[in-house]
């Protein structure tokens, strides 16, 4: 479970699909230096990537998608039930269930 402040919505949502970006990563063991070198992405800018300080292009998650060999649609597992940005003004906290990742 990850529990953020309400209005870090876009936070939120990064660093879901950093955890999802870097679980599937890890369990196709890949460090991140091949991944990033096989995906065409700078490795720093990866490291921003996986933990969910980087804001990216739809480009970027297609090409990350294609190196994990998933659909992109799983890069954004955990998010189905939530929309932070429905929630009501006085909450403080939006809880997102994170996907279970076989290790």
């Amino acid at each position: 479970m990850l529990l953020m402040k309400h209005n870090d919505t876009g936070k939120l949502i990064r660093h879901v699909i950093a955890y999802n970006i870097r679980s599937l990563r890890i369990e196709s063991g890949q460090s991140q230096a091949k991944f990033s070198e096989m995906v065409g992405i700078n490795r720093s800018y990866m490291n921003q990537i996986e933990h969910g300080t980087k804001n990216m292009s739809i480009d970027k998650l297609m090409r990350i998608a294609d190196g994990l060999d998933v659909p992109i649609t799983r890069l954004f597992a955990g998010l189905e039930d939530c929309a932070p940005h429905k929630l009501p003004a006085d909450s403080i906290y939006a809880l997102v269930k994170l996907p279970e990742i076989e290790e």
